[in-house]
């Protein structure tokens, strides 16, 4: 259950999970990376970082893991210089494997606008695991930001292929349907995500792209205050309130 519970992205009803199994004996190294995905759901940086890390015990694979998730809890509390040397630190710890952590040094790089490094470390992951979604997905999400949406498309398309409900997959793809004014295919990407009952803060930023592309200002600003409410870190969120705001004459919010 806590398993559906993560790929729903309902971070506090996976931990509610992963605690119980814990109280019932079950090995607490073994729940270490679930627990750690359930704390990031919920934006609790600073407990998964007190709470959880590596130990001499762990496996390579589980180690690089850890680390990785670790980094990206740094990069959410702010501390990038941080997160990412734990990045190059889970790398090392498994470097025949270790995914994450090259999707967290992608990200890395691309913040340093070191574009090609980038997408060197995606596609090293990609070679590693050909048939991860989750690379395929950040693959469209770099297309996407250099402007490439033929490639953005196919990358997400690959992912789904592997993930019919990878949720950036499905968000980056609808993004790229909006932005054509393919609003039926855009909508139908959506409704999956909603018929899978999964939470995401994408799902609401893309219902208020769509509205708002339709003119229908009023609409799209009720979304977004919805967003604002339920995912207060969401910064892509922030953005578009801004602009609507703006449209709308709302210059003093």
């Amino acid at each position: 259950l806590a398993r559906l519970y993560l790929i729903q992205r309902r971070g506090q009803d996976a931990e509610k999970e992963l605690k119980q199994a814990q109280s019932l004996g079950m090995n607490p190294a073994t729940l270490k990376v679930p627990l750690a995905r359930a704390y990031l759901l919920q934006g609790d940086f600073e407990r998964l970082l007190r709470e959880i890390e590596p130990a001499a015990s762990d496996s390579a694979p589980n180690t690089a893991r850890l680390l990785a998730l670790r980094g990206d809890a740094l990069l959410g509390a702010r501390r990038f210089r941080d997160g990412c040397a734990l990045y190059a630190e889970g790398e090392r710890a498994d470097p025949e494997h270790a995914v994450e952590a090259r999707w967290g040094l992608a990200l890395c790089a691309a913040a340093r606008g070191d574009l090609q490094a980038a997408r060197g470390f995606l596609e090293k992951a990609r070679q590693i695991e050909p048939d991860n979604d989750g690379t395929w997905a950040r693959l469209g999400e770099f297309a996407q930001m250099q402007g490439d949406a033929e490639a953005a498309r196919a990358a997400f398309g690959e992912a789904l292929k592997r993930n019919p409900l990878n949720a950036e997959a499905l968000i980056g793809r609808a993004a790229i349907a909006i932005g054509r004014r393919e609003y039926e295919a855009a909508r139908k990407d959506m409704e999956t995500l909603q018929n899978a009952g999964i939470e995401h803060p994408g799902l609401l930023h893309m219902g208020a792209a769509l509205k708002q592309a339709r003119d229908q200002w009023d609409g799209a600003l009720e979304i977004v205050q919805r967003l604002e409410k339920l995912y207060p870190r969401y910064f892509p969120g922030w953005l578009l309130a801004a602009q609507l705001h703006y449209a709308k004459g709302n210059l003093g919010l």
